[in-house]
């Protein structure tokens, strides 16, 4: 795993692990992203499997990384297909639903949300893809409604992918997540 402190020394005690988005279907939530909150960072699309979190002062992000490849041993790739665009009701987030994988992300997100990353979650976990977040309820309406016209008038490509492997990240004061290291589920080896 690579140093934590390197090239990035606003980097700060938040760490999550996600599943990215690959080809023409992530490139698509990628530019939608871009395209409906233009003032966003837009981080790589990407499905959340443990929501951000900051670790006790006495876990290293090393040992955070290790308990998580001991705990994917066994977990094989499986099946997302993205549903409609949707909102979060009180937070007017903007995200896609699942029509497939929403069991296999809860049962995953329950089997790792504990030991050394066990965390008070602020919300229940809900897997999803955001599209836009920090939004008025009006301009969550209207981005959710671009989404979906977009999605169901525009995009042509594949509407499903397999989640095969998982990336854990840091975020940094500037809100720019770094990826620091990957696993594949095929036999929950590190790749990097």
């Amino acid at each position: 795993m690579p140093d934590p402190s390197s090239n990035g020394a606003d980097r700060i005690n938040c760490y999550a692990l996600v599943a990215y988005i690959p080809g023409i279907l992530g490139s698509f939530f990628d530019q939608l992203r871009r395209d409906l909150e233009p003032d966003s960072l837009a981080p790589r699309a990407h499905l959340t499997v443990l929501p951000p979190r900051g670790l006790a002062t006495t876990v290293a992000p090393e040992d955070a990384w290790a308990e998580l490849q001991r705990k994917l041993l066994g977990f094989q790739p499986f099946r997302i297909a993205v549903g409609r665009a949707e909102v979060f009701p009180g937070t007017n987030v903007v995200y896609f639903s699942l029509d497939q994988g929403w069991d296999e992300l809860q049962g995953l997100h329950r089997h790792l949300a504990d030991g050394c990353l066990q965390f008070r979650e602020p919300f229940p976990y809900h897997p999803h893809i955001t599209i836009a977040q920090k939004l008025t309820p009006e301009q969550a309406v209207a981005i959710q409604q671009a989404a979906q016209r977009r999605w169901d008038e525009v995009y042509r490509g594949p509407r499903q992918f397999s989640v095969e492997t998982l990336s854990f990240v840091q975020n940094s004061s500037r809100d720019v997540w770094y990826d620091l290291a990957a696993i594949d589920l095929f036999d929950a080896t590190p790749v990097r």
